[in-house]
């Protein structure tokens, strides 16, 4: 039986991204049985439909979370996600075991540089420090933690025809990662 990928994609301008974009596109021609949820597009408002979304999430074997950082954090709207729909009684707590054994992977980029994202940049604690919540929150619900693809310096708005096509091979290969990471999972 092979086993279901869910990418929950929590950009919150998708039209304008080209990474993100791209990386979702390679995404869906190597994982073409895959379900993708772009949150932005299905609940602009961030009125979840939470036996939609938590459906989704029990049909699934690898969860990829899916977003740009944004001010050292995920887009509100994947927080408000796990807010509403990571719920007592279904992620945790007496009965809320529906996410136990499924594996968490998160995929994110920055327009950031990545020297920003390091340890020893502007104070920063380094990328990892950053996805702490991600690694808690799998733990909480029992979800294992599959690790995480990381790109920064991804800004494309403004950057000259040139720029983007560098842009869009380092998403490329940002991809390429991330299908390996899946892939190491999957086994």
């Amino acid at each position: 039986m092979s086993k279901q990928i869910l990418f929950v994609s929590g950009h919150t301008h998708m039209r304008d991204s080209l990474a993100n974009k791209t990386i979702l596109d390679d995404m869906k021609a190597m994982y073409p049985q895959a379900t993708f949820d772009y949150l932005t597009e299905s609940y602009p408002d961030f009125a979840f439909d939470v036996a939609k979304e938590q459906a989704k999430l029990e049909a699934a074997d690898v969860i990829v979370i899916e977003y740009p950082m944004f001010w050292f954090n995920a887009p509100s709207i994947v927080q408000r996600w796990f807010e509403e729909v990571f719920l007592y009684g279904f992620a945790y707590g007496t009965g809320g075991d529906k996410l136990q054994g499924k594996t968490m992977i998160v995929s994110l980029t920055s327009g950031a540089p990545e020297e920003v994202y390091t340890a020893d940049a502007a104070g920063t604690p380094g990328i990892e420090s950053y996805l702490l919540p991600m690694k808690a929150t799998a733990a909480y619900t029992g979800m294992k933690w599959g690790g995480f693809v990381y790109s920064g310096g991804m800004m494309s708005i403004g950057v000259d025809e040139a720029t983007k096509q560098a842009l869009t091979d380092k998403a490329k290969d940002h991809a390429k990662r991330l299908h390996a990471l899946i892939a190491s999972v999957l086994g």
